[in-house]
């Protein structure tokens, strides 16, 4: 005789597990709004940001991938670079950094403040590695 129970509890762990669960805002506090687009930027064994440059709208997410060996970072953040000059944000937007990004990893940023964002890989900035997000109102 076949028993149908352990077929049951492992459909319903498959069914929790393909469940996404989100914790409600704090109170008072608005939902964040949905991503709208997300433009795919990758990361090469060239040591080059591929486009280079990218143009979205307020509420669009970047992805950088990183198709190299090498490990990365999406660096926004002026008090990471070694020339800070390199790093540019708009007025109001917050410095951002992705940490270290090993092969195949992937980060993404929703971007919420408009303006012109320069940003660098920090282990590969000396090397100009270094990419622009316009981000328009």
């Amino acid at each position: 005789m076949v028993s149908v129970r352990p077929l049951l509890v492992a459909a319903a762990v498959s069914a929790a597990a393909a469940c996404t669960f989100h914790s409600p805002p704090p109170d008072g506090m608005p939902p964040p709004p949905a991503v709208r687009e997300v433009v795919v930027v990758e990361m090469l064994p060239s040591l080059q940001f591929s486009p280079r440059e990218v143009t979205i709208r307020v509420g669009d997410a970047v992805e950088w991938r990183n198709a190299g060996t090498h490990v990365h970072t999406v660096t926004a953040d002026p008090a990471r670079a070694h020339d800070p000059t390199r790093v540019i944000l708009p007025p109001g937007a917050a410095p951002f950094d992705s940490g270290p990004i090993a092969a195949g990893g992937v980060y993404r940023y929703v971007f919420r403040t408009p303006g012109r964002y320069q940003y660098i890989c920090g282990p590969h900035e000396d090397q100009g590695m270094m990419g622009t997000v316009h981000v328009a109102g």
